[in-house]
């Protein structure tokens, strides 16, 4: 079981936690719905000088109280129980140089209330008091009167995984008749005296129900129906048979058939057909080729020093191309005399007829314009020489234009004129 231990200093009749040097310090923070202890070591609000440390509270300040009680509620209202009540399991120890102590094992918190509380704000903070009571006098006399109470704040915060089966308790309502019913009896050590105050309470409901839970001080309990003596045997004979015994052949229901399982003493098996003989040999010939053989991978690899012929394939390095394999000349069809010249808008290279045959101008041009021609080397020419050259020319460019006749032969002539012009 888990503990939780916390320092809680009493300081003008007020608590609050702190550490063992009087530091504030947090509230114990409990899971709900955990199965816890709570121990509050209790100290004074002043320095031990030994151990400069808070001192522990007086021991015999709290031990008059012979009954305990951990509250835990959300608020003050007298006219509610409280969410949470735990009136035993509550030691206080202490006394001859011990610290004083009060352990109280946790009431369930996982109430139906708590749990939506939590659930809603992840976590709550919860008002707690620890108190004892006592009881004094006799008879019809008999009073109960609080020693002490310390009130705290515990936090109750969430958790990821409950378990299955979790009970949710009831809040209870019955807080201060139980306490005071405790430490009434406390100062009964007889089975007569607690009949004689079962007598004084009998009308009243709440203590007569809580003595009936009780039993006298010296009692006894017959559990003869319920558990067995500490030394005893069991008689097995009815149900077990011996660990040695024996059976008849008339006992075994099933003799009959034992003969399918069985064989007769003396038999033999046939293993042909599973195992084979002690000598014997097996023929791989058709799984394992022989220790010394040899492989022919003519069908399959080339020799080593061998060539490929791509005569079909691929050109030699050095080759020509016919005119008819250009896809930019047309070429079919060409003639005796004709050149390839380009055509623009055929976008490729057609043939064209060049003559070399000789000049087809009339010969009296061709004596004009020699004349003409040396006269303007000359520059002797008359006016009416240069409109005949100019005349002339015009007829030979073209004649040159249609015929393309004798082409060097005009061409010189026109650089010569173009020359004497300049």
């Amino acid at each position: 079981m888990q503990k939780i231990s916390s320092i809680l200093m009493i300081a003008g009749g007020k608590a609050s936690f702190t550490d063992s040097y009087g530091n504030s310090a947090a509230a114990p923070n409990l899971k709900i719905g955990i199965s816890a202890l709570l121990e509050l070591d209790l100290r004074t609000g002043e320095i031990d000088p030994d151990s400069g440390e808070l001192a522990c509270y007086p021991y015999a300040q709290l031990a008059t109280a012979t009954s305990f009680y951990l509250a835990i509620d959300n608020d003050y209202d007298a006219d509610t129980a409280p969410q949470l009540l735990r009136l035993s399991g509550i030691t206080l120890t202490g006394g001859a140089g011990q610290p004083t102590r009060i352990t109280a094992q946790l009431p369930n918190t996982a109430t139906a209330g708590l749990r939506a509380a939590v659930d809603a704000e992840e976590s709550v903070v919860l008002k707690a008091e620890i108190g004892g009571m006592s009881a004094s006098g006799e008879g019809e006399e008999i009073v109960t009167e609080t020693v002490f109470v310390f009130g705290f704040v515990l936090t109750l915060s969430n958790r990821v995984y409950f378990g299955e089966g979790v009970e949710t308790p009831e809040p209870v309502t019955d807080y201060y008749t139980k306490v005071e019913t405790n430490a009434i009896f406390a100062n009964y050590t007889t089975s007569a005296e607690v009949t004689a105050s079962l007598a004084l309470c009998v009308t009243t409901t709440e203590l007569t129900e809580t003595l009936a839970s009780y039993s006298l001080a010296t009692h006894t309990h017959d559990y003869s129906t319920t558990f067995a003596a500490i030394d005893h045997t069991h008689d097995f004979s009815a149900t077990f048979a011996a660990l040695s015994h024996f059976h008849p052949l008339s006992d075994v229901s099933n003799l009959s058939d034992l003969s399918d399982t069985y064989s007769v003493v003396g038999h033999t098996h046939d293993f042909s057909a599973v195992y084979a003989a002690v000598d014997h040999t097996h023929d791989f010939s058709a799984v394992y080729a022989a220790v010394d053989h040899t492989h022919d991978f003519s069908a399959v690899y080339a020799a080593v020093d061998h060539t490929h012929d791509f005569s079909a394939t691929f050109a030699a390095a050095t080759h020509h191309h016919a005119l008819s394999a250009l896809s930019d000349v047309a070429a079919t069809g060409i003639a005796d005399g004709q050149a390839l010249v380009w055509s623009t808008s055929e976008n490729k290279f057609t043939p064209v007829t060049i003559s070399t045959s000789e000049s087809t101008h009339s010969h009296s041009n061709k004596a004009v314009l020699d004349t003409v021609t040396a006269a303007v080397v000359d520059h002797s020419h008359s006016h009416s020489n240069k409109t005949i050259l100019d005349t002339i020319t015009s007829e030979l460019i073209a004649e040159i234009t249609t015929n393309t006749n004798n082409l060097s032969g005009v061409e010189s002539a026109l650089a010569t004129i173009t020359g004497t012009e300049g």
